[in-house]
């Protein structure tokens, strides 16, 4: 299993100290990520639809798409914003009705756009670019002047189903895969790994709705766990797959079953292989049976 900041820092809630630093950075990228899989959902209910999630291509400089939809005459760029309140768009700016001032948010869909025209051209693909902002969040609102050829507010989400029409799916695969074929990774190689000592995280049980620690045994016939601080009911699977998960990330190497026992509160070895047999690859080191992704 391939780590990554935000993965390494969502594991280490509550298991041990975490920089007021790291934690913002948490937030602002899990809230966006909420929005990105709002989108996500909209376009994977649109039929024969291609399209890309989290292109990240590197040259002279580093470019991340949130979305590329391929369609028969039109690419299309979508950039989406989770932002949420009041705001009035101003000279370029978004500015919330608590002073707080969002500058140029069109300034990376512009760049962006650029870029893959550029990328388009020297791939021979004839296709006009066509690029949005999105602003996904329910509770957000924008007044002043809005070009609605470029900016798309969560009233008018269905405008997105009229833009995506395909009917020539082979053509818009082959460009779909030629693009995915420049992806490059680079978004975790600015991130400094927060220090800490494997063996004196705290383990447990994480609850999948509030990331809270669960410190109580899971009785092992309910298949359904109620957390204790959120009161969500949820499936006891899903808690070990998510802490076992965390134990993989955190330890950065595979784990035996008795680390897996300590970390799922003493869940039975039985349920656990089941579980591991299921969703991890297993080898030997020496005498022992070691799981990891």
């Amino acid at each position: 299993m391939k780590k990554n900041y935000y993965s390494v820092i969502e594991s280490l809630i509550g298991r041990t100290y975490i920089s007021p630093q790291d934690i913002q950075k948490y937030e602002t990228y899990k809230k966006g990520k909420e929005g990105e899989r709002k989108f996500l959902e909209i376009l994977n209910s649109i039929d024969q639809l291609e399209f890309i999630y989290d292109l990240q291509l590197q040259s002279t400089q580093n470019y991340q798409f949130d979305f590329i939809v391929s369609t028969d005459k039109i690419i299309y760029q979508f950039e989406i914003k989770n932002y949420f309140g009041k705001y009035e768009f101003n000279n370029g700016n978004l500015i919330c009705d608590n002073g707080f001032v969002i500058k140029y948010p069109l300034a990376q869909l512009d760049r962006n756009d650029y870029i893959l025209n550029k990328v388009l051209d020297k791939l021979d693909i004839e296709r006009t670019i066509k690029s949005y902002i999105i602003f996904i969040n329910g509770n957000f609102s924008m007044k002043g002047k809005i070009d609605e050829e470029t900016i798309i507010l969560p009233n008018q989400l269905n405008k997105v189903r009229h833009l995506l029409k395909n009917s020539n799916s082979p053509n818009n695969s082959i460009i779909k895969t030629t693009l995915q074929n420049l992806h490059t990774p680079f978004e975790d190689d600015y991130h400094q790994y927060p220090n800490y000592e494997f063996n004196k995280l705290k383990p447990g049980i994480r609850c999948t709705q509030c990331n809270n620690i669960i410190d109580t045994p899971l009785k092992n016939k309910k298949k359904i766990i109620t957390c204790s601080n959120c009161f969500n009911d949820i499936p006891r699977k899903e808690l070990i797959l998510k802490t076992l998960d965390e134990l993989m990330y955190l330890k950065g190497a595979p784990f035996d079953m008795k680390e897996a026992r300590k970390w799922c509160n003493g869940v039975h070895r039985n349920t656990l292989s089941y579980i591991m047999k299921e969703h991890f690859n297993m080898i030997t080191q020496g005498n022992t049976k070691v799981y990891y992704k």
